[in-house]
């Protein structure tokens, strides 16, 4: 009994049975057909006759599509999941499906963690070996496999199919959505999460398991840092209260003795070293006789999985030589809490530090106002907490205060790219004033036509001493005359009258300094003239004085006079550059 089609034919087989001698039927039918290379095949099949008709049908749909070399369809997928491993394995001997059409019809946690026998032995390896047999540190490792096994369990994927199915790319923005709106990851962790399950497709593709990566068009979130745990950084004086608190403190915390700690603190500010390499020092790592002393820390050790090398300074070479001078060459550099240990220390040092800063106030006053100010506090005013990477971003900001090169501040750092670097540039305050200071002085149009207005010009103003003072009048050519015995005797009475004035600028604690009067009737109008007096305000602003006063005047029945004053500090006298009208 048999049935034959163009392309296949079903049957059973016949045996003759040993006993009886009689010719016997097998009880499961059998599949004769030729595949993709016109090979002839006879396969065993199933014990219904339906059941291995439709199976010759789907043998012969793949023949088909192997041999027009057309992909294979999500139901000639679903269908070689559901054979057995037998039949499977079959298939590929032949040629008539690759490897990786079977690798994509396995479970998706097989290919991330590897297939397992029934005893645990790894059979196929998968992409947490992979990662392993990179060198990938076993942190770096399990938070990656982690993540991606969070977002096949949490978006209910299984197979490779589920990865390729509909609206997947939004089902996983969607689940990590949810978490991030829960709090349970930020910004920076839904990114990396993103990250994690498009490197391991890549892989799947690399290796040959899936012929494209499904996540490709997967993007992450522009909006990282919206909710980012920000790392703060200690500012040089801050780190010189810890420093010098914790050394005058004779606490022991975690097992380090007061002189021990500080010494860790002073190390890793000086050097920007990661505390998983100064974990990794030995006494070995120093070289105290090279010029510059300098301490190498292992690749192991290192995040980039490279050398650095970094200089010490001489006086930290010549302490650290001296300690290690009766240590064996393994012995370790420095004794070190945990990571989580490591920064609960540190936090409790500062608190130390900064209770003390309170107190060293001269007056209440002053001890309240320390203590609504963020100096070495855990937690600043803008949400920024301290870790003990802190010491690390204080590391580069205070050489970006000091003015060394990013290229620089990233070799000490050992970043790859100077991206990573901008983040450890905590602009501060006071450098952003000395930047901000930089900037020309503008002022708006109309001010700058009324000036031009009157032909005066910084370079038509004479020098004179500040001693003397003196009446220069000028007209709209920019002509400079000379002033009339009338008009000087008004200069100096006006002279008199502003030293007299009760004005912060020019009485109180600077009353006697010399002043310089120019007197511009050009800019008269509805009887108002114009003043300006003196020629610094850069020097009153550095005294922390008004540069700049109105004073009321009277010049003749009705007319009054308004003067800009401007305080001349120095000996040698400042050309005004600018007339400013009111």
């Amino acid at each position: 009994m048999s049935e034959v089609n163009d392309d296949f034919r079903i049957f059973k087989r016949t045996y003759r049975d040993r006993q009886t001698s009689e010719l016997v039927k097998t009880d499961d039918w059998y599949i004769q057909f030729r595949d993709h290379l016109r090979v002839q095949h006879r396969w065993p099949a199933f014990a219904s006759e339906r059941q291995s008709r439709k199976l010759a049908e789907k043998l012969m749909e793949l023949v088909g599509a192997r041999r027009s070399g057309e992909p294979l369809t999500d139901k000639q997928t679903a269908f070689l999941e559901t054979i057995p491993d037998e039949l499977r394995d079959r298939l590929v001997a032949a040629g008539i499906i690759d490897r990786q059409s079977v690798l994509r019809g396995g479970p998706l946690l097989a290919h991330l963690e590897g297939q397992k026998g029934e005893e645990g032995k790894l059979i196929t390896p998968g992409y947490q070996q992979a990662l392993q047999a990179k060198g990938g540190t076993p942190q770096h490792v399990k938070s990656t496999i982690d993540r991606v096994k969070r977002i096949i369990d949490g978006c209910a994927f299984s197979t490779y199919a589920d990865f390729r199915r509909p609206g997947a790319i939004t089902d996983v923005g969607v689940f990590l959505g949810g978490l991030r709106e829960k709090k349970k990851i930020n910004g920076s962790s839904y990114n990396y999460y993103i990250r994690c399950l498009r490197a391991f497709c890549r892989w799947m593709v690399k290796d040959g398991r899936i012929p494209a990566n499904p996540f490709a068009a997967l993007e992450r979130v522009s909006n990282a840092d919206v909710d980012k745990d920000e790392r703060r950084e200690l500012s040089v004086d801050e780190v010189r209260w810890l420093l010098d608190t914790t050394l005058a403190t004779n606490v022991i915390r975690l097992g380090l003795r007061a002189e021990q700690r500080e010494r860790l603190y002073r190390f890793s500010f000086q050097t920007g070293m990661r505390p998983g390499q100064i974990r990794g020092l030995t006494k070995a790592s120093f070289d105290f006789d090279a010029d510059p002393p300098i301490v190498t820390a292992r690749a192991a050790t290192v995040k980039r999985r490279k050398i650095h090398t970094q200089v010490l300074t001489p006086e930290m070479a010549t302490e650290l030589k001296g300690i290690f001078s009766t240590m064996m060459p393994a012995a370790l550099a420095f004794k070190m809490p945990s990571a989580c240990n490591l920064a609960r220390m540190l936090r409790k040092d500062m608190a130390d530090a900064r209770e003390k800063w309170i107190e060293a106030g001269a007056t209440a006053e002053e001890k309240i106002k320390r203590g609504q100010s963020d100096f070495l506090a855990d937690v600043d005013h803008q949400g920024a907490h301290a870790d003990y990477y802190s010491l690390r971003h204080s590391h580069g900001s205070a050489l970006a205060d000091a003015g060394v090169p990013q290229k620089d501040i990233q070799a000490s750092l050992h970043h790859t790219t100077s991206r990573t670097t901008e983040r450890y540039l905590h602009t501060r305050r006071h450098s952003l004033a000395t930047a901000i200071g930089q900037l020309p002085i503008v002022k708006p149009v109309r001010e700058r036509d009324a000036i031009a207005a009157t032909g005066m010009d910084s370079a038509a103003l004479p020098a004179a001493p500040p001693s003397q003072p003196m009446a220069t009048y000028g007209n709209p050519k920019g002509e400079m005359k000379a002033a009339s015995s009338s008009q000087k005797a008004n200069t100096a009475r006006w002279a008199g009258a502003i030293g007299q004035t009760e004005n912060p600028c020019v009485a109180g604690s600077i009353p006697a300094l010399p002043i310089s009067i120019i007197h511009v009737p050009p800019l008269r109008r509805a009887g108002r003239v114009q003043f300006l007096i003196g020629a610094s305000p850069v020097q009153c602003a550095l005294m922390s004085v008004p540069p700049v006063m109105r004073l009321p005047m009277r010049r003749g029945a009705g007319e009054e006079g308004v003067g800009l004053v401007f305080l001349d500090v120095q000996p040698v006298h400042v050309r005004l550059k600018r007339l400013r009208i009111l």
